[in-house]
């Protein structure tokens, strides 16, 4: 679940800067901003970071719970109180 969804957002991210690039559909005001559309510029390895770290994240927040489970005893989780 964790990587189709780093995937699904790599290329909705993606996607939706490089139809900014190729359409400008976002406009400025060019009297606040100076400039008449948002300027997009991808830094690739910036991309690869940031999917790199969220699968990092989303593997140690899989990681812990296990950790902690494996310690219990299934006689012990099994027994009620």
């Amino acid at each position: 679940i964790s990587l189709s969804g780093i995937g699904i957002g790599l290329v909705a991210g993606v996607g939706l800067c490089l139809l900014q690039q190729q359409t400008h559909f976002i406009h400025l005001d060019e009297s606040l901003y100076y400039v008449p559309y948002a300027p997009i510029h991808i830094i690739w390895w910036q991309v690869v970071l940031v999917c790199l770290v969220t699968a990092f994240v989303c593997f140690l927040a899989l990681l812990i719970p296990t950790i902690i489970v494996k310690k219990i005893q299934p006689v012990k989780a099994i027994q009620f109180r």
